[in-house]
């Protein structure tokens, strides 16, 4: 299942699944307020729109897509809160961060929901300092293959 805001994304999404035989439901809206998804999600790769920004900067729909307010972090402090009764008790999730986003802050915060974190990648593209933090819950990092 895929959840975007922004039809065109949802629109790009269908079309690369079925290019690929894969089969993903779209669902154009904001992020899972629409969904009963009680402790049913084992794999979260979230790619949030994560640069800092005014509020009112995002005046066209493709600026949803990058705009994330004050530190870049509007949709992932909306979202880390539900997590605990989204995630089930085996799951495992993937944050795209900048470090305008406080990435620690960000793993102290998964952390006190009771989630296991850590940075498994960084990666400088285009003067973004990029990384990708990966969190669980009832999983051993040192037995993941994935990374």
């Amino acid at each position: 299942m895929a959840v975007d805001i922004n039809h065109f994304a949802c629109s790009t999404t269908a079309q690369t699944a079925d290019k690929n035989g894969s089969k993903v439901d779209v669902l154009c809206g904001d992020l899972v307020s629409s969904l009963r998804l009680g402790n049913l999600i084992d794999l979260l790769v979230f790619n949030p729109p994560y640069v800092p920004s005014n509020e009112g900067e995002e005046t066209e729909l493709i600026d949803k897509a990058w705009a994330g307010s004050d530190l870049g972090r509007f949709s992932t402090d909306k979202l880390f809160p539900m997590l605990p009764r989204l995630m089930s008790s085996n799951c495992l999730g993937y944050v795209v961060v900048i470090e305008e986003n406080r990435p620690e802050e960000m793993a102290n915060s998964l952390h006190s929901l009771g989630f296991t974190c850590e940075f498994v990648a960084k990666r400088n593209v285009r003067g973004e300092r990029l990384k990708i933090l990966r969190f669980s819950r009832g999983l051993d990092f040192s037995k993941l293959s994935i990374t």
